[in-house]
């Protein structure tokens, strides 16, 4: 790439071409994912993070990256505020999310935390609607103002292995507002509770080529070297 970002390899956070899983010393031709969430790379290379690899790797991992929702009961005047992850929480990578369904004129509170609090947001103000908790603890709070009645939010983690496997909860608020300026309703969305995930191990395939399916020993034939027929013709009539 041109930009100095590792050759062949490389992941977009969002805004800069990051190093991924140690690059590989040439050129990228295909990428493809697993039934199983690993992540194969063939191309014109030798080596990935600087382990031999003939033109093939699959990079997987132990500590998958998961959004699991965390459901409430809990709605607002224009109904529930629903979160979704846009993507998954992988080191390295820059994690999104959507909320929808906030109502016209409300302001929204994305909170990112380390444990999930799970108590009624009375607590925090009395006109917190019934069923609405948090879900999420206060680390990291962010007000937005919804376009549409949606936010999109976006948090871009450290690419450092020292962070796989640690968990982070998500939600947001919901602030609507009365005539007067005052906060009328607070409410929630639903909650996320998410692992951070690292591609960790390489397996990789010795030789000069990339693995090749040969149609004549998937059937179970054997394939014989030219002239073994004529050979074993001549030696039928030696005897």
């Amino acid at each position: 790439m041109s930009d100095g970002s590792p050759s062949g390899l490389a992941r977009w956070d969002g805004a800069h071409w990051t190093p991924f899983a140690g690059g590989v010393n040439g050129r990228v031709l295909g990428m493809a994912l697993t039934d199983d969430g690993d992540l194969a790379v063939v191309g014109d290379f030798t080596s990935a993070n600087g382990l031999p690899a003939a033109s093939f790797v699959r990079l997987s991992t132990s500590c998958r990256a998961t959004a699991a929702v965390l459901p409430t009961a809990c709605a607002g005047s224009s109904g529930p505020v629903t979160l979704t992850a846009a993507t998954l929480p992988w080191i390295g990578s820059r994690f999104a999310s959507t909320a929808t369904g906030f109502a016209p004129g409300a302001f929204a509170v994305s909170l990112v935390g380390l444990t999930s609090p799970g108590v009624f947001l009375g607590w925090l103000s009395p006109t917190a609607l019934p069923g609405c908790d948090q879900l999420a603890s206060q680390e990291a709070i962010l007000l937005h103002s919804p376009q549409g009645g949606a936010v999109d939010y976006s948090l871009p983690l450290p690419n450092d292995p020292a962070f796989a496997g640690v968990q982070l909860y998500h939600q947001f608020l919901q602030l609507e507002v009365g005539g007067q300026g005052q906060l009328a309703a607070l409410s929630s969305s639903n909650g996320l509770r998410l692992t951070i995930g690292a591609l960790l191990r390489y397996a990789t395939r010795h030789g000069s080529a990339p693995p090749r399916f040969d149609r004549t020993r998937s059937r179970g034939a054997r394939r014989r070297r030219p002239g073994a027929r004529q050979e074993a013709r001549q030696r039928q009539r030696a005897r």
